[in-house]
């Protein structure tokens, strides 16, 4: 297949080819890889990928590696593991070799792969990582104390000089390779200066491991140092690579350097889990909506390395120890599909069932987007802000209160996880005021954590607003909470007392709070400031109690509507005594009452106005026999303790 033809391919199937570059000898390839794919980080890994796109096995490591000699135990070296710093551990001795200059083929390769050759062992070493994926280390044996590897913990406060000749202080956290007296290498980063292969090194101890990946990728964040091997090291390797890679280098030393493999010593053990995946083409034809030939998914998963057993369309695949992306037969088939074209997948318009319908299926989305759209129409602008916040936002906000503090933070100034997303919006009020915009209304809707930070996450409606005075940004919250008792909830939401904490409760659903002076300050907010934080998980239980949805067939016949004002002593009657006084007494041909206004004149009397709705679903309804329904409400409601009704 011609090579602009190839990295199409390899593009297509989600290896991104950027450039290409023409050598004397060869083409080359510079491409992206994405994180999940460590396997793409070794030439075995792409060359894989050739073979599938060209529906050839794949490459036979064993013939690669056929001149490697088995290499047996006994050496002068001991190794130890102490407190689970590696899974295995691999040294093999060699003695007698000359170092100097790579020969011309390897130096190439090194070069064409972005690698500046340095001398015959480390070029060995890097060679082999490139063509396995698997990170070697090279150390002159006579550097090494006692002749003895530990693999261990730093101590607090040690230190090494590593081989690009910066002193690092290590952390008790860091994981190192030392010898009876020092640490001799940061363990899957960087070696150290004092035992680095030079011009007069004779014998070697060449390593080859599989350390913790969350320990190699703290360590690296931690010392701001980035290497190929912590590259491979934090995305995973595979666990098979580490004796062939070992044992492959050991052989081209001795060929290339002249040296004696005197022999290996090994601590630990690779768990390797065998993972059988089992899939039929039934299951690659209801996901993908194509038909794929029984003989071509076999082609197509043999060039990837998987080995695969096929009958009359079921399949039973081993997943190869280096694809550690791959759990279940969705995986399989995505290899399959993507290796095979997305651009052969025909498009076609989904089918859509009756229960597919917004809001049928999916009650809390629809709640959501009613949510928006209030905020919306109040003039509130959505945020998405920040989830940490500062040590001074801290102590304006939460006070004494406890927040978890987050390590390796982006940056150091915003470390503290907030328990709702009110502080986030009083940041960005802060900063639109900054900006010149004096007038600001925000609303968010995000997770939020409990302050025990024991349950899961809640989900909370925060606003924020400003204005020159107090009762300027009251009002926009006040108006907010409105149109959420009107729209959302159909009932009535109560304001009651400010709590001790200065802020006023919400019918249980929340509290409005306002900006003091400490806070003002750490949010920088130069203008009176309200905000709001309401509990939507709460308001959705109690808007599904108010939505029940049945569909019919359209009626054709008009209503008759009717609205009706008063005012109510919160005290003596409540928005659900209302309501249900009214379906009480109005009649068989009551359709539906809504909540039109609501206006709270002092904090102990309210007004309510509704709008009924008179329909019968077979004729026209007289003005007569809606409006005998009515009066007998009107009759009803003038006759209730706490109400009286002021217009109709």
């Amino acid at each position: 297949m011609p090579y602009e033809q190839m990295a199409r391919a390899l593009t297509f199937a989600g290896l991104e080819v950027v450039s290409i570059e023409q050598s004397a000898a060869d083409v080359i390839f510079e491409a992206e890889i994405t994180s999940n794919r460590s396997d793409w980080l070794s030439m075995l890994g792409v060359a894989r990928e050739i073979c599938a796109i060209e529906r050839r096995p794949a490459p036979d490591v064993k013939a690669l590696i056929k001149d490697a000699p088995q290499i047996e135990s006994g050496c002068d070296i001991s190794v130890d593991i102490e407190d689970s710093c590696a899974e295995y551990y691999l040294a093999i001795e060699i003695e007698g070799i000359k170092v100097g200059p790579s020969p011309d083929w390897l130096v190439e390769r090194l070069q064409s792969s972005g690698l500046r050759p340095i001398n015959n062992i480390v070029d060995i070493t890097n060679y082999c990582m490139l063509l396995f994926g698997q990170p070697l280390h090279a150390f002159d044996r006579e550097k090494i104390s006692g002749r003895k590897i530990v693999v261990r913990r730093a101590g607090d406060g040690e230190k090494i000089v590593s081989l690009d000749g910066e002193e690092r202080m290590l952390a008790s956290s860091d994981i190192v390779i030392a010898d009876e007296k020092k640490a001799i290498a940061i363990a899957g980063v960087i070696g150290g200066a004092n035992s680095e292969v030079g011009e007069d090194t004779v014998n070697v101890v060449l390593e080859s491991a599989r350390f913790p990946r969350i320990d190699i990728r703290k360590t690296r964040q931690r010392l701001a140092v980035n290497t190929d091997a912590s590259y491979r090291f934090e995305r995973g390797i595979d666990p098979r690579a580490v004796d062939m890679a070992g044992l492959y280098a050991a052989y081209l030393m001795s060929k290339l350097a002249g040296g004696k493999i005197k022999g290996r010593v090994s601590c630990g053990e690779i768990a390797i889990e065998k993972r059988v995946v089992e899939l039929t083409g039934k299951d690659i034809r209801d996901i993908s909506a194509i038909d794929i030939p029984e003989k071509e998914v076999s082609q197509i998963l043999q060039g990837l390395g998987f080995a695969v057993k096929s009958q009359n369309g079921s399949f039973v695949i081993d997943v190869p120890s280096f694809r550690l992306d791959i759990a279940i037969k969705e995986d399989i088939i995505e290899e399959v599909l993507r290796i095979y074209g997305y651009d052969n997948v025909p498009v076609e318009f989904p089918k859509i069932g009756a229960n597919s319908i917004r809001g049928i299926s999916d009650k809390h989305t629809e709640f959501l987007s009613q949510v928006h759209s209030a905020m919306q129409a109040v003039g509130a602008y959505e945020a998405i802000t920040f989830s940490l916040i500062s040590e001074k936002e801290k102590q304006a906000f939460y006070q004494e209160k406890p927040l978890l503090e987050v390590e390796n933070t982006i940056s150091n100034e915003y470390r503290f996880l907030r328990l709702g997303p009110v502080p986030g919006l009083l940041s960005s009020a802060g900063r639109n005021i900054k900006r010149g915009h004096s007038d600001v209304f925000l609303y968010e809707i995000s997770q939020s954590l409990s302050p025990d930070f024991k349950d899961s996450e809640k989900l909370r409606l925060g606003l924020c607003a400003t204005g020159k005075k107090k009762q300027d940004a009251y009002k926009k919250i006040r108006f907010a909470i409105d149109v959420l008792s009107q729209d959302i909830l159909k009932m009535p939401v109560e304001i009651g007392k400010n709590r001790p904490d200065g802020k006023i409760e919400i019918s249980g659903f929340g509290a409005i709070g306002f900006a003091d002076d400490a806070m003002k300050k750490a949010f920088g907010i130069k203008a009176e400031a309200a905000f709001l934080c309401l509990k939507l998980d709460s308001v959705f239980e109690q808007w599904k109690k108010q939505v029940s949805r049945k569909y019919a067939p359209a009626n054709l016949f008009p209503a008759v509507e009717f609205d009706v004002s008063m005012w109510v002593d919160i005290a003596k009657a409540s928005y659900q005594q209302i309501v249900d006084i009214i379906e009480k007494n109005a009649g068989e041909y009551l359709e539906k009452i809504e909540l039109v206004d609501v206006y709270s004149k002092t904090k102990d009397k309210t007004s309510y106005a509704f709008r009924l709705f008179f329909r019968a679903k077979d004729r026209t309804l007289t003005a007569e026999e809606a409006g005998d329904g009515f009066q007998s409400v009107l009759s009803a409601l003038s006759k209730t303790d706490g109400l009286q009704v002021r217009a109709q």
